[in-house]
């Protein structure tokens, strides 16, 4: 069907109206995350010390990118945040996740949460963010594609795993700011740039988000599962196979993993605690919710040689805190 030009121009307005109320709905989410010396109710100028954005994703919660925090100065003390009407409040650290470059702050006053999606966001999808560009001093909006999944990258010299990768130019500061589809909800967390493109970003998913604050609310602190196993997510191998779902063991790293199950280079993992894997990001999910729940001992399904097996594994063997 071709639309007429009036036709095009009511769709554009339609649209544009619909972005205008989304993104001022955001603007009482976000939050600029301050490093000072100096006392949180003493600042009076900001243009030198933002350094990254924030959003609530609970009344009282924000979350923002750890590594900000990690290269903070001895002198510097304080971490404050920054509504965008100027109010600004003294936060404490609940928890961080090194490996997610996530960290979490309780403001001790109310904010407008994000929903965050429980789920992986779908490559193609729209989505844009809203953050606080440096030395702007205003919120700054973006908007593009999601143009990949399960991205691994080095950032601010660490590797991280399972990013989106964004086709979405993003300014200096915004590190840290919700990525939101047309739902309202937040999807993921902007990282930082992509090293390769002006114009490519990346971000943290929200499923890492949610399970982060789980644990947080439910144990109390971020522990973190190092099996020693590296996976391969292939849907062209598992075809060759005769699976439709599973995750293929590329390389055993810890041999510790093997007293406690039989598994080789090669095998399949198909279910964990009884739940099918269709990708690494489900691998992940499901070892956490364990961690969640108190559950040490997760229940490996593995296909190897044609013939399934179960492997039992005591997590507790390969938790780290963080």
């Amino acid at each position: 069907m071709t639309l007429t030009v009036p036709q095009q121009d009511n769709l554009l307005k339609l649209v544009e109206a619909y972005f205008k109320r989304l993104y001022s709905s955001l603007l009482n989410s976000i939050v600029t995350v301050i490093l000072t010396k100096h006392r949180c109710e003493a600042l009076m100028y900001l243009s030198e010390e933002i350094i990254a954005t924030g959003f609530y994703i609970d009344k009282n919660t924000i979350v923002s990118v750890y590594h900000t925090l990690k290269a903070m100065p001895s002198e510097i003390m304080n971490i404050c945040v920054a509504t965008p009407i100027g109010e600004i409040y003294k936060a404490r650290i609940l928890g961080v996740d090194d490996d997610n470059d996530a960290v979490f702050l309780d403001v001790g006053i109310e904010g407008s949460p994000l929903p965050l999606l429980d789920s992986l966001v779908e490559e193609g999808s729209f989505v844009l963010s809203v953050g606080f560009a440096e030395g702007v001093l205003r919120p700054f909006i973006t908007y593009g594609l999601v143009s990949g999944l399960e991205v691994k990258s080095n950032v601010y010299e660490k590797q991280l795993e399972g990013l989106i990768l964004l086709n979405m130019p993003i300014a200096p500061g915004m590190s840290g700011a919700p990525i939101i589809n047309l739902d309202g909800r937040s999807v993921g967390m902007i990282i930082s740039r992509a090293i390769s493109s002006q114009s490519l970003s990346l971000a943290l998913p929200s499923t890492r988000i949610l399970l982060d604050y789980h644990m947080i609310k439910k144990v109390g602190r971020i522990i973190r599962i190092k099996l020693g196993i590296r996976l391969l997510q292939s849907p062209t191998v598992l075809r060759r196979l005769g699976l439709k779902n599973g995750l293929i063991v590329a390389e055993v790293l810890n041999k510790e993993l093997l007293k406690m199950c039989d598994i080789n280079v090669g095998d399949v993992i198909v279910k964990v605690n009884d739940v099918e894997v269709l990708t690494l990001e489900d691998f992940r999910r499901n070892i956490t919710k364990s961690v969640i729940s108190g559950n040490n001992i997760i229940e490996l399904t593995v296909i190897g040689g044609l013939k399934e097996k179960k492997c039992y594994i005591d997590i507790s063997k390969f938790q780290m805190e963080v």
